[in-house]
């Protein structure tokens, strides 16, 4: 297929309607999948001139970008380096003024993956030379950035430390700040301690600064999965001034009926979360901090609760048990000792499903086979009860059908006497499920239901998939996701949700791929 080679495409930035499409366009992506697809070593065949050609086509792509871009920035890592660099260069220049921003950085940001490492170095030297003029893009920046398997850290912090105070505009301040609160956090509250003195509206940065930092904005900005304000030295600095400047005499009162949220809305659910996160620190530390914190006179209004936490902080650490003899012997033999308490629980049936995946997509004697190829969710959660049971080891059990009723109890729950039980949801993600669905379970169902109704602290959600289905769209952006993507965005949102709510003490979403492993 040479059709592709016959015409040149317009780059996002380039086309005088940013939603315009040619029929050249069309043609040719459609031509080079099916090159690609018919000969995967064609790309390494390509001329450099091709290769950029081809490059400029998948920054076209409507969903984000094709699935053959990283085997061709892997074979010409400059040809593709040079047309991302074109584009970033010109989205760079939008005006402050624009809205239509979704372009090639809006797609690394969401789903750069190897692109975004070979982009980092230029868009560390743009950012370090100055913001972009757009909200929009510098957010894009950011987020791709943060999202890399190793993302540069230490410069960003150093940025956001010269770029907050230098900010004007009060959104581009708040995002540079929220950034800085999450990777070094008593720098950046000791910064907002002297700036609250000379701020013309102090009240007004702190809701925007715990909205951002919730995680609840809909234009949400780089998110670090362990913050640096998290830590107990830097909450018992930060948690005074959120209930100063977010006060609880002038919280929203939304019982009239429904209602949209805003950002005094997230902020509000923020500053009542972080008394929780605090006292849920592993850290020994935390016990000290939180007794400071209670006579913090900013927290007189609230010392009682604080009290409350702390009293049940000292109760767990006066019911932890130490090792028995057969402890030690377990331990030894099968490293790990029967649970003693539901987080012990939720670390076993954590294990217990990743070496199910693990003997599902690595094994040389694979489990795949186990679950028919036109399986119903039904036949994955009665495998995994059973396989969960087979390898339980008396340290659980799980209850198979029709022990529990699915109208009103989680697919499966692990127990163990005199333990709150761990609640586990089960989906197969290509029955139909769209992301949005797969979230509102999560949320609702696992999170809102049965987390609540049936004294269980810890839940974890298993998606399953056979194959049925390759590609999941993004509810925001529109954008394709693989599998994995998926179980990536459910990560994120479990993690949004511990962060929110107090009363969850760990989610995790584990997906297992049952689908035969592409061959090479």
């Amino acid at each position: 297929m040479a059709v592709w080679r016959g015409y040149i495409p317009q780059l996002p930035h380039e086309k005088p309607e940013p939603n315009q499409t040619s029929i050249g366009l069309i043609v040719g992506l459609t031509g080079l999948q099916i090159e690609f697809d018919e000969n995967p070593n064609a790309i390494v065949r390509l001329t450099e001139a091709e290769a950029t050609l081809a490059a400029r086509y998948a920054m076209d792509e409507l969903n984000g970008f094709p699935a053959w871009i990283e085997s061709l920035a892997t074979a010409h890592p400059a040809a593709v380096k040079q047309v991302l660099c074109d584009c970033v260069e010109a989205e760079w220049e939008f005006p402050a003024d624009r809205k239509d921003t979704h372009e090639v950085l809006a797609n690394l940001a969401w789903r750069g993956g190897a692109l975004t490492y070979l982009m980092q170095d230029k868009v560390i030297s743009l950012l370090t030379a100055a913001d972009p003029q757009n909200y929009a893009i510098l957010r894009f920046v950011l987020s791709l950035l943060i999202r890399q398997p190793n993302p540069p850290l230490v410069s960003l912090g150093e940025l956001a430390a010269q770029r907050t105070p230098a900010a004007g505009d009060p959104a581009v301040r708040v995002l540079w700040l929220s950034l800085w609160m999450q990777i070094d956090g008593e720098s950046a509250v000791k910064f907002l301690r002297s700036f609250l003195e000379i701020s013309s509206d102090p009240d007004d940065i702190f809701v925007r600064l715990c909205s951002a930092l919730s995680g609840e904005d809909v234009e949400r900005g780089p998110f670090i999965a362990s913050p640096s304000y998290l830590q107990p030295a830097c909450l018992l600095r930060f948690i005074p001034l959120v209930y100063a400047h977010v006060r609880t005499s002038e919280d929203l009162d939304h019982s009239g009926g429904a209602y949209s949220p805003t950002a005094r809305d997230h902020a509000e659910r923020f500053r009542s979360a972080l008394l929780e996160q605090f006292a849920k620190s592993e850290l020994l530390e935390a016990t000290d901090r939180l007794r400071e914190l209670a006579d913090e006179p900013a927290m007189s209004q609230v010392r009682d609760w604080i009290l409350n936490l702390l009293d049940q902080r000292l109760r767990r650490e006066a019911d932890f048990l130490p090792w028995t003899p057969t402890d030690l012997r377990n331990f030894a033999q099968h490293h790990e000792v029967d649970p003693k308490s539901d987080n012990e629980l939720f670390a076993i049936a954590q294990k217990r499903i990743r070496e199910l995946k693990c003997d599902v997509e690595e094994s040389d004697n694979s489990l795949r086979d186990e679950l028919p190829r036109d399986g119903k969710e039904i036949h994955l959660r009665r495998w995994l009860a059973r396989k969960l049971n087979e390898r339980a080891n008396n340290r659980y059990n799980v209850p198979q059908e029709p022990e529990i009723d699915l109208q009103q109890r989680p697919d499966l729950r692990f127990l163990r006497p005199g333990l709150p039980p761990v609640s586990v949801e089960v989906k197969l993600a290509d029955l139909g499920w769209s992301i949005a669905d797969l979230i509102e379970r999560l949320e609702n169902q696992l999170v809102g239901q049965y987390l609540r109704d049936h004294q269980s602290r810890y839940g974890i959600y298993v998606i399953g998939t056979i194959g049925r289905q390759q590609h999941w769209k993004h509810p925001q952006t529109g954008q394709l996701l693989a599998f994995a993507e998926v179980i990536g965005l459910l990560s994120e949102r479990a993690l949004e949700l511990v962060q929110q709510n107090p009363r969850i003490g760990n989610l995790a979403v584990i997906g297992i791929d049952f689908c035969e492993p592409k061959r090479s």
